[in-house]
């Protein structure tokens, strides 16, 4: 875990955020459209693996107090700074760690947004990772996921739709699972299962 910890910090560390495929400026598009059809209501939200803070920064805008959590300590710094200039730094707080190891307040959140945390998971730690998204959700809260998609060539971190549903579904309804392909600035095109789950 140690060397994969050190590989996402030197990716923030000797990088600029332009460098970085998955990183964009703007907030994911399907997070955008969730929040104007208002499917999920403002209050307390929670982004893992949260990066350089592009989603955050969208989500106290839009009025939610958020917790961000990535693996990269350079990553956190880069998402403090950026919600200064952005003016919504009272509005989040971050915190650099392990999603599996770290220590939030349970039954806390009422949104948990993932954006590509979740396939970088073991297959072996993926039923925890559930668990622990689901202890940290409010009765009645939303989880929304974006993961790699076995629509992609064959690759370890690809998900299937039977996977998702077998490690979520003993805690939240989970709602229909959509591949979209995506194209990084890069000029690769990936594909991604999304999905918005309610907790039981």
């Amino acid at each position: 875990m140690i060397e994969e910890d050190e590989e996402w910090e030197s990716i923030y560390r000797d990088h600029s955020l332009e460098e970085i495929p998955w990183h964009e400026d703007e907030p994911d598009l399907s997070l955008v459209t969730l929040l104007k059809n208002k499917n999920i209501k403002v209050g307390v939200a929670l982004d893992v693996c949260s990066g350089a803070g592009t989603n955050s920064i969208y989500l106290a805008k839009k009025g939610f107090d958020v917790t961000g959590i990535d693996i990269s300590e350079t990553a956190t710094k880069i998402a403090e700074q950026r919600t200064e200039k952005a003016g919504v730094s009272k509005s989040c707080k971050f915190y650099s760690g392990d999603i599996l190891k770290i220590e939030l307040p349970k039954n806390k959140f009422n949104f948990v947004f993932d954006r590509g945390c979740y396939h970088h998971i073991s297959k072996e730690d993926k039923p925890r990772f559930a668990k622990i998204i689901n202890d940290y959700l409010k009765k009645g809260g939303k989880y929304y996921l974006i993961c790699f998609s076995d629509k992609n060539p064959p690759w370890e971190k690809n998900v299937t739709k039977d996977e998702i549903r077998q490690n979520f579904g003993p805690y939240f309804e989970i709602g229909e699972i959509k591949n979209i392909p995506t194209r990084e600035k890069t000029g690769r095109l990936l594909h991604f299962y999304h999905t918005i789950m309610n907790k039981k």
